[in-house]
C-alpha cells in the first residue's frame, strides 16, 4: 500500500507506519508532505492508495476560524479533484466535534473519514 502523509511530525508518521506494519504484517510505502501546496501537488502526480492529512499541517494565514475553514475547505475540495475523496483520512484540530458544520460540508465532497477528539490515534489512522 502506498500512502501520502500530510503531517508535520516525522516521528508521528513513523509511529503510524510501524503500528500498521506490526498489526497487518504488510509493508507500507509512504512519503511525507510538510506543506499544503506540496501535499496537493504530490497527491495529483503520485499514485497513492490512501492519504492522511492533518488539518494543522501548517499555520493558516488568518486568525479567523471562519476564514481558516473557508481556506481549508477550498484546499480539500481541490485535492478531491485529483484524488478519490473516500481514500482521504483527515485528522482534525481539537476544536472539531462530530456533527460540526465544516465536517458535514466535507462529507458532501466524499471525505468520509475524519478523526476527531479521542479518535485521533495511531490505531484509528
Amino acid at each position: 500500500m502506498k500512502v501520502l502523509f500530510g503531517l508535520s511530525n516525522e516521528d508521528t508518521v513513523k509511529g503510524i507506519v510501524k503500528f500498521y506494519e506490526d498489526k497487518y504484517k504488510e509493508k507500507l510505502e509512504y512519503k511525507i508532505a510538510y506543506y499544503f501546496k506540496n501535499f496537493s501537488s504530490e497527491i495529483a502526480t503520485g499514485d497513492y492508495d490512501r492519504a492522511v492529512l492533518s488539518e494543522e499541517l501548517e499555520k493558516m494565514p488568518t486568525k479567523s476560524y471562519a476564514e481558516a475553514d473557508k481556506l481549508l475547505f477550498e484546499y480539500i475540495d481541490g485535492i478531491t479533484n485529483n484524488f478519490e475523496a473516500r481514500n482521504l483520512i483527515l485528522i482534525t484540530s481539537e476544536r472539531r466535534k462530530l456533527g460540526d458544520n465544516f465536517l458535514a460540508r466535507l462529507f458532501v465532497l466524499g471525505v468520509y473519514t475524519t478523526l476527531t477528539g479521542s479518535d485521533r490515534t495511531k490505531g484509528k489512522v
